[in-house]
């Protein structure tokens, strides 16, 4: 049997994932796009990798070769996510033989490279050994070596083998003896080690990563952490330069930017830059403003934000700590109801990479695709924490729109940047300087599995419509639950029930709020009353073998207008159609300026299905038809105009 850290139950989890490799995944929409990520992306992801000097790092920490460092301080962290997500699929198919020799290969680079210590990050061992730690704000070591935590966790689970795992422990035990309150008082300046030492807890029962994990989430915002963290990284980026650069400088891009994008250019905005350039580097922007269960909204960096408030609900579902939980709720709330566009996106500004103000959310906007895989995160903790069906919500939301825009339909190029409007110059690129989202959108996919279902005391819940199949102890029955669903085109889903024996429990459905009108029929005679959009419809009975459930979600075009306080959308409306964001392109629209265009909200808006695909078709005031797509698909005839937000009349 392989290991499994699912296997701990967090005390204070009110709906938990099922155990790993209790789902799978056999659906229509999903299985293709996971089959191009593991047949076609994370294999070029590879050759990025290895391109690009990344693993070439690791060979030469190992003293396999003799180089100097290539790329950004914290490239390490792209090859333990690329080896998470390769661990994911693994798996799933073991005789993915292409796939195995990468990951092997870099998993005997990373244990080799890893000191006795514990201590692993190539870029001090390669530049500065002596250096470590000495710039906790802006070199990154935590947030690497969290990476490499997660994925060692995530090997065992998915491989249920331990050789990654034991460097991860190792690790760990490091970061937990050397930080602390008797110990170095700092914390990340880029958060994820806190959500990577809960991970660890949870795989290991070891106490000593979580009190590490609270510590640096309590310290963070306390009174005089951030001053003492800046005056040592000014202090160190003064010592260590004339160290580290000469050797590095043939390999540096000539012209570093503070914060890369998928927006050229010409698609931005100067006073986004300046407004950008303005919040950085300030205690908002490391989170580092107030203690954290003083918060009320995110601020600063958007990816680092989202990590933090993870990893503490993380802490809250371990813990049940009320103040957190009612601070987490409350920032959640605001972000997501005032700082959070229609697609799930998060950022309005580049180079903080970060939020604006309430309701400041600028069309040219930043939205990495990493910010948006945190937000997908936190919300799944939430989710967790209350069984509220808002969070599952915003889940789809992300995941259909931000999430999956991120990669082009041949697997080869990515969003890092995810803007809701473009002048012709946005486009996916093969790879970037700073190439986080691409591995990270790797392990995303792979990983879906355990948000579709949750459980409760006697319960079985259904976040997310995503076929295939999922095991489970209800009433006392062994259950074996196929889903199949039609999602995100067509609001068709059907459940079957297979036990040896009948039993009562309830099966909790979440019914979104896309849906005007949802039918609900067991059996195909018994209908369902008491459904309302926007919550879980509890189908509470005795269940019998065979057992069946259709589900039909109203999935009719919408146009959606924003809350009035955004100023840079009165006036506009958004195509929506169930979960899914639509926009208008001009590569799908010849003649017609996307910019400009006003459309007439009284004529009707009709569903085009073609290809297994739906696009959206409209007239405009001026009695020209118009076409929608869906956003996650744009961008894939090359640069173009598009907008998400259009004129309305």
């Amino acid at each position: 049997m392989k290991p499994n850290d699912t296997a701990h139950i967090s005390p204070f989890a009110a709906v938990r994932p099922l155990p790993h490799g209790s789902v799978e995944i056999r659906d229509a929409f999903w299985t293709a796009q996971r089959t191009l990520m593991r047949q076609t992306a994370l294999l070029r992801q590879w050759d990025q990798l290895e391109r690009t000097g990344c693993v070439d790092n690791f060979r030469m920490a190992a003293g396999e070769k003799n180089h100097a460092y290539r790329g950004w301080g914290f490239a390490d962290s792209d090859l333990f996510k690329w080896v998470e997500a390769a661990a994911l699929v693994l798996g799933k198919h073991p005789d993915d033989q292409p796939l195995a020799a990468h990951a092997d290969e870099a998993i005997r680079l990373i244990i080799k490279a890893q000191m006795d210590d514990g201590y692993i990050n190539t870029y001090y061992q390669l530049a500065a050994p002596h250096r470590r730690f000495s710039n906790l704000l802006m070199k990154h070591e935590l947030y690497c070596m969290g990476h490499l935590i997660e994925a060692g966790c995530t090997h065992r689970t998915a491989t249920g083998r331990t050789d990654l795992f034991d460097a991860a422990v190792k690790c760990g035990r490091h970061i937990a003896d050397t930080f602390g309150p008797a110990k170095n008082k700092g914390v990340p300046g880029h958060e994820e080690v806190e959500l990577a030492l809960l991970h660890l807890y949870r795989a290991t029962g070891d106490s000593s990563f979580l009190d590490t994990a609270r510590f640096f989430l309590d310290q963070r915002g306390q009174p005089g952490v951030f001053r003492s963290m800046l005056a040592h990284a000014l202090r160190d980026l003064w010592q260590s330069s004339p160290l580290v650069k000469p050797p590095r400088a043939p390999f540096m891009p000539r012209k570093p930017q503070a914060a890369e994008s998928s927006v050229e250019r010409k698609d931005k905005d100067p006073a986004l830059i300046a407004r950008g350039l303005s919040r950085m580097p300030t205690r908002e922007y490391f989170q580092m403003h107030a203690p954290l269960r003083e918060h009320t909204v995110a601020e600063g960096h958007s990816v680092r934000a989202m990590y933090l408030y993870a990893a503490a609900a993380d802490l809250l579902l371990e813990t049940g700590d009320t103040d957190l939980r009612a601070a987490l709720e409350r920032v959640w709330d605001n972000t997501i109801n005032k700082r959070t566009y229609i697609t799930g996106g998060m950022g309005s500004f580049p180079f903080c990479e970060g939020f604006g103000e309430d309701y400041e959310l600028p069309n040219r906007s930043y939205t990495e695709t990493c910010a948006g895989i945190g937000s997908f995160l936190f919300s799944w903790r939430m989710l967790q924490a209350g069984g509220a069906p808002r969070f599952a919500a915003q889940m789809e939301r992300t995941l259909y729109n931000t999430i999956l825009g991120c990669m082009s339909r041949d697997g080869e190029r990515y969003f890092y940047s995810n803007p809701l409007v473009s002048h012709g110059h946005t486009e996916r690129r093969d790879w970037y300087d700073v190439p986080c989202c691409p591995p990270n959108l790797a392990r995303t996919f792979w990983s879906l599995e355990q948000f579709i279902y949750g459980q409760s005391k006697n319960a079985l819940w259904v976040h997310q419509y995503i076929g295939g199949s999922a095991r489970a102890c209800l009433g006392g029955a062994d259950a074996r639950i196929t889903m199949r669903s039609d999602l995100p085109f067509s609001g068709d889903v059907h459940l079957k029930i297979q036990m040896d024996q009948p039993a009562r429990f309830a099966l909790k459905l979440r019914i979104p709020e896309w849906s005007g009108r949802t039918h609900i029929v067991v059996n195909k005679t018994d209908k369902w009353l008491g459904i309302h959009a926007g919550s879980y419809a509890t189908l509470d009975r005795e269940w019998k073998p065979g057992d069946e459930v259709a589900i039909t979600f109203a999935m009719e075009p919408a146009a959606t207008v924003d809350a009035p306080q955004v100023k840079t959308n009165r006036g506009r409306i958004a195509v929506t159609r169930g979960p899914l964001v639509y926009c208008v392109q001009g590569a799908d629209n010849p003649g017609l300026d996307v910019h400009s265009m006003a459309v007439d909200t009284a004529a009707p808006m009709n569903v085009i299905k073609n290809d297994g695909k739906a696009s959206i078709t409209g007239s405009t005031t001026a009695g020209q038809s118009f076409t929608a797509i869906p956003y996650y698909d744009w961008g894939n005839s090359g640069p173009g105009h598009m907008a998400v937000w259009l004129r309305a009349q």
